[in-house]
């Protein structure tokens, strides 16, 4: 199987996306960590966005070889 050989302009659109999701799971953590004295429910919610962020950049980064 041939692979394209990544430009240094896709590697750091790469790197800024993994820069954006990693900021958004520090902000879902923030979140789930204040969710926790107040309701259950929004903490449940909160753990489950973040899961689904993380399988989606999983699925991603398998799509373009980066893992």
């Amino acid at each position: 199987m041939i692979r394209k050989v990544p430009s240094e302009s896709s590697k750091q659109s790469a790197v800024a996306e993994f820069d954006r999701v990693a900021a958004m799971v520090r902000l879902i953590d923030y979140l789930i960590g204040e969710a926790k004295q107040s309701d259950p429910i929004v903490e449940y919610f909160l753990r489950m966005a973040k899961l689904s962020l993380l399988e989606e950049e999983q699925a991603r980064a398998d799509v373009e070889g980066r893992n």
